[in-house]
């Protein structure tokens, strides 16, 4: 079975106010693919013909973030989105939260530990997506991008730790 890590940028943490700008897929140990439109159905859809039972997708909060955004948004949407459901799924988060006793467990805190430097908060990211949608300057699509495929990076090394020291 594939594992990939996954990870979305969304415009608010309110499905019902928000929308998807973006989903990250990264194979663990592998290549990557970022999926950026400025039409929440097309990203939506073209993630959804890439994923199936035979894969395990990885996060940080997707079982009470990533997955349940992306459920509202295919019910706004009509978009079947069974296999969601129907894949197998390990959310880092949940396992770093039974096992470490620290004063934050964000994946800021992770990136640190690892070393990737990210200039942009994911707070900041609405901010960043309404510039380029009024400039349609490539330079704010690159800051999304780049800092959502830091966030993959970094879920895929806190993973790999896990398995590593025998967490996982």
């Amino acid at each position: 079975m594939k594992e990939y890590v996954f990870d979305i940028e969304t415009t608010s943490l309110d499905a019902d106010v928000g929308s998807v700008i973006a989903i990250g897929l990264k194979e663990v140990n592998g290549n990557e693919e970022i999926l950026f439109d400025t039409n929440e159905i097309n990203v939506i859809k073209d993630f959804l013909s890439k994923i199936d039972n035979t894969i395990t997708l990885i996060g940080f909060n997707i079982k009470k973030f990533d997955i349940p955004f992306l459920n509202f948004r295919c019910f706004v949407h009509k978009i079947k989105c069974s296999q969601l459901k129907k894949v197998k799924t390990i959310d880092v988060l949940e396992i770093v939260k039974e096992s470490f006793r620290t004063s934050n467990l964000k994946l800021i805190m992770f990136k640190k530990i690892f070393g990737i430097i990210d200039e942009v908060e994911s707070s900041n990211i609405e901010t960043i997506y309404l510039e380029y949608l009024k400039t349609n300057d490539d330079k704010f699509k690159n800051e999304i991008i780049d800092h959502l495929r830091k966030d993959l990076i970094a879920c895929e090394e806190v993973y790999k730790r896990l398995k590593e020291i025998g967490i996982l």
